[in-house]
């Protein structure tokens, strides 16, 4: 299956909050299955930033296993970003969820506060 990347130039937290919100309110949820901020508070420098190395950075990766209703793994999504920008790739299994095209055509909108 290929994988979809798009950038939402928007900080990491807000499209973290605004993407979990979404697929919660289509009847599924998540699994984290891996965070960088855990990772380096455990072991320290020796979780390097994919891009900056073991260079001091702002920068958040998270991947989590995406779930419908009957616990069916639907998609792999990996969040990369920083204050400024956000990336996400995603793996849909099945196909038919377009996540990253719904937030691209939404991203000027999307409000997960609201």
């Amino acid at each position: 299956m290929e994988h979809q990347r798009i950038r939402i130039a928007r900080p990491y937290a807000w499209v973290r909050v605004a993407l979990l919100r979404y697929l919660q309110e289509r009847g599924l949820h998540t699994r984290r299955t891996f965070c960088l901020s855990e990772a380096r508070a455990q072991q320290g420098a020796q979780v390097p930033c994919p891009h900056h190395g073991h260079r001091p950075c702002t920068c958040e990766w998270c991947t989590y296993l995406v779930y419908d209703e009957n616990n069916a793994l639907v998609a792999t999504l990996t969040l990369y970003g920083n204050e400024k920008h956000t990336y996400i790739t995603w793996r849909d299994e099945e196909r038919s969820l377009n996540l990253p095209l719904h937030l691209w055509q939404h991203r000027q909108t999307l409000d997960p506060f609201g």
